[in-house]
């Protein structure tokens, strides 16, 4: 006898996609929350033939989107430096 599988039902709760380049490669930004039992979200930055897939599960500490904010924020102040000094 085999045991009863829980079924699990999520619920999209928010999506978004944005086009950072459609004239060129074609990189895309996005986010995807879903609500069940628990809250689970998924970011995804693709370029080109790459794509990354950042899970978000019921125990990750909202800190870590500030920490990755943060270190965006840092590159882009770096990379306008940098080619300002062209």
């Amino acid at each position: 006898m085999t045991a009863k599988r829980k079924k699990i039902v999520r619920t999209l709760y928010a999506s978004e996609i944005v086009l950072l380049d459609p004239l060129e490669c074609g990189s895309t930004i996005g986010y995807q929350i879903q609500k069940g039992e628990y809250v689970e979200g998924t970011v995804d930055l693709s370029d080109c033939n790459r794509k990354i897939m950042w899970y978000f599960y019921k125990n990750t500490p909202i800190e870590k989107i500030d920490r990755a904010i943060a270190v965006l924020t840092n590159f882009r102040n770096e990379l306008t430096k940098a080619r300002s000094k062209r």
